[in-house]
């Protein structure tokens, strides 16, 4: 076996081997790329996503639909079932990636055994050739000792002969040994550089496989991350959509609620619509009869005119004549004012009715406002209704755009599964390459110790070298085979592994086709719901319908009903109305005795309270004479003391007034605040007034003898004079009114019990003490 083309080959396969790890190189960078441009096109549609599930939320806020909830719960299943499928095709290829890491540790194994036998194998083959080489340098030895034996020329000749030949052969073999030297050399340097240069490529390649698997573990975080985002949106998009629904199902309960009321509201104004129009219908029959009322008072008004007139005639005629007739004339006079105050009550009565009609006109235009406003809030709680279901529809589109767009996310999260599978088998590849490689690598260093061993085979035998050189040949062949069939059954491991790639992507068809019958399951539903909805409402309006025409068959009956009770209410009223005059009519027949009575009651007060004051005034002027008489003996007396006494006392201050003045002057101030504009009242307070005034001279007058008197003697003469002063006044004020002052008392207990219109006719006159 030439060594140079063994090298050659080395070298070729080295190159093929760079040239099959530059295309990985570019195979490994175009995928990361695509993953990048995916991911960017991923990201954008995640993007769009949350931007659509804003708008879908900001579109769901205002309103939703009680059919939501099915929607919502279709929409859990198809996220159960691609979970599920989603955790099944995991499942599968982790078992795929399992059983495909067994087979290349089985391959790994079979690699060591390999490995194994061959280092046996060339450890025998280096003890056989050691074994050789012994036997060799015994042989040499024993042919040397011979040849020293026989001392021939001949023997001598052919073995200088030989030996020259053996020189030549041996040069040949040292130069060819050189020359395989110095190819050896090269061949170890271009190893040693190849060695290196795979070394370098295998830690590139290990670089890239870790950069590679960061961006997978990346792409893995990312779609994990997008997974969670998309399932807490999916979770706040379901509880705002639950929000919203209980919210429209509160609202449209408080929208029927409303609706029951409006209708409630609708039957009591119709029922008061039915009752005024009845009023209305009454109103013409009063307007007769105010008319009728007015010509019949009119003709009464003629006729007593006409009578009038024809009794003046006759009363100038007849009055020469006895007046037997004037009774009757007055009766009849007094019956004809009796009709016209009748007639003027009945017409102050339909005034009144008309009045009141009016009003009730009017409170019937303002029923008719109201119901005509509660018609057009129920027109626009049916605008409120058509809206909820046009949001519905459109949600329900929302809901379908969706679910094909999860759809999509799954295909391309298969198609992302396929390729980080596809990488892996890449990268397995690669490293498989890699270590045939180094196998070959370790097989060419094998070779060139075998080149040496049998370079110094060469020199000692050329048999054994030839013999070894076909060993080798045949151990390379046998190598070779090995490789060979290596080559196949990994040509075949890739053809199964293709075979299930294809049976995987029968099995994503087969899902994807799953996937598309259930949308177009889920598009059936969807419209079937949307006829049932469709249904539903024309039952409604069919019941609503129905429901009107009822409400209408009761209006009519409820207006027959009404109407009989309003003539039983019409005809109680008018019963009442005749007990209210009647009533009226003996109040005010009371109220008149009643006047007459107190009018009689307040001319005997007014009597007794002119006899009162008749007798005061009487009892004043005598009791100022008599005060005159005291103040005159006073003065006396005290001119007396005063000439006894001397002029020393004029000099002193008067004292101040005892109880008796405080109290005289307690009842002018009573007096004076309790004085009444009646002529006899002012001359009663003027004759009380001057009492009062005389009886402070003498007051002042008896302080001063009392004072003249203290300082004379011991003798206390103030409670003398008081006493007597107070007798004589009692004396005057209790034995003669007594009598009088009864009397006020009683007809002050009359005036009281029948009112408080003579309370200031006897207000001045009771005494203060």
């Amino acid at each position: 076996m030439d060594p140079a083309a063994e090298v050659t080959r080395l070298t070729g396969e080295v190159h093929a081997k760079e040239e099959a790890l530059n295309a990985l190189k570019a195979k490994t960078k175009a995928f990361v790329d695509n993953m990048r441009s995916q991911l960017a096109n991923e990201s954008k549609k995640v993007a769009a996503l949350e931007e659509k599930l804003k708008e879908a939320a900001t579109a769901a806020a205002p309103s939703a639909a009680d059919k939501s909830s099915a929607l919502t719960q279709e929409i859990e299943k198809l996220k159960q079932e691609t979970a599920a499928r989603e955790i099944e095709l995991k499942a599968r290829a982790k078992s795929f990636a399992d059983a495909v890491t067994a087979q290349l540790e089985a391959e790994k194994d079979k690699s060591r055994s390999l490995e194994t036998q061959l280092q046996h194998k060339t450890e025998a083959l280096a003890a056989a050739t050691a074994a050789a080489d012994q036997a060799k340098e015994m042989d040499f030895l024993s042919q040397t000792a011979l040849a020293a034996g026989s001392h021939t020329d001949a023997e001598f000749n052919a073995l200088q002969s030989q030996v020259s030949s053996a020189n030549l052969d041996m040069t040949d073999l040292r130069e060819r040994v050189r020359s395989v030297e110095a190819d050896a050399s090269q061949s170890a340097q271009q190893a040693a550089s190849l060695r290196q240069e795979l070394e370098a490529l295998r830690v590139s390649s290990e670089q890239q496989r870790s950069q590679l698997q960061a961006e997978v573990d990346s792409l893995e975080a990312r779609e994990s991350a997008l997974q969670a985002e998309l399932n807490s949106q999916q979770t706040q998009v379901k509880a705002e959509g639950d929000s919203l629904l209980e919210a429209d199902v509160a609202k449209l309960k408080e929208l029927e609620f409303q609706l029951e009321q409006h209708k409630i509201e609708n039957q009591h104004l119709q029922k008061q619509l039915s009752d005024k129009d009845f009023q209305l219908e009454q109103l013409d029959g009063y307007r007769r009869r105010a008319d009728d009322s007015d010509s019949k008072g009119r003709q009464h008004q003629a006729e007593i005119s006409s009578l009038q007139s024809q009794l003046q005639a006759k009363c100038d005629e007849q009055a020469s004549f006895s007046c037997g007739k004037c009774p009757e004339l007055e009766e009849k006079l007094a019956e004809i004012t009796q009709l016209y105050e009748k007639v003027n009550l009945g017409r102050s009565r339909s005034d009144s009715l008309i009045a009141e009609t009016q009003s009730q006109l009017g409170e019937m235009q303002t029923i008719k406002q109201q119901y005509v406003a509660s018609q057009e809030r129920l027109d626009d709680m049916m605008k409120q209704n058509l809206q909820l279901n046009e949001k519905i529809s459109e949600k329900e589109i929302e809901v379908t755009t969706l679910k094909a767009e999860m759809k999509k996310w799954s295909m391309e999260m298969a198609e992302l599964q396929s390729q980080h599978s596809t990488l892996k088998t890449d990268s397995t590849e690669h490293r498989q390459r890699s270590e045939s490689v180094h196998a070959d690598f370790q097989k060419a260093e094998e070779t060139l110790k075998d080149l040496q061993t049998k370079c110094e085979q060469l020199e000692k035998k050329n048999q054994e070298l030839s013999t070894s050189v076909e060993t080798i040949n045949k151990e390379n062949t046998d190598k070779r085979q090995k490789a060979k069939a290596l080559v196949q059954s990994l040509v075949s491991e890739k053809t199964g592994l293709l075979e299930a790639r294809s049976a995987l992507q029968k099995e994503v068809d087969r899902l994807r086709m799953e996937v598309n019958q259930r949308n177009a399951e889920n598009d059936q539903q969807v419209k079937q719901f949307r006829d049932e909805t469709s249904e539903k409402n024309s039952q409604s309006a069919a019941t609503i319908q129905s429901l009107t025409d009822e409400v209408a068959q009761l209006k009519r009956a409820l207006t027959t009903v009404q109407e009989s009770e309003k003539v039983q209410q019409r005809a109680k009223e008018l019963a009442a109305a005749k007990r209210e005059i009647e009533d009226s009519n003996k109040k005010r027949l009371a109220a008149k005795a009643e006047t007459q009575k107190l009018a009689v009651e307040l001319e005997n007060v007014h009597k007794c309270l002119d006899h009162i004051t008749t007798h005061v005034n009487a009892n004043c002027t005598e009791n100022i004479q008599q005060i005159a008489l005291v103040q005159g003996h006073v003065k006396e007396a005290l001119e007396v003391l005063e000439k006894r006494a001397g002029l020393g006392a004029q000099g002193k201050q008067k004292t101040p007034e005892d109880d008796t003045a405080e109290i005289v002057r307690k009842a002018e101030a009573l007096r004076s605040g309790g004085a009444q504009p009646n002529p006899g009242a002012k001359r009663l307070e003027e004759n009380v007034s001057r009492v009062s005034e005389q009886i402070r001279q003498l007051v002042d007058i008896t302080e001063r003898l009392c004072d003249i008197a203290v300082e004379q003697n011991d003798a206390n003469l103030k409670d003398v004079i008081i006493n007597k002063l107070t007798q004589t006044f009692t004396q005057c004020f209790s034995d003669k009114l007594l009598a009088v002052y009864s009397k006020a008392d009683e007809a002050v207990s009359l005036l009281d019990a029948h009112g408080p219109t003579s309370e200031s006719g006897h207000a001045a006159v009771r005494p203060t003490g």
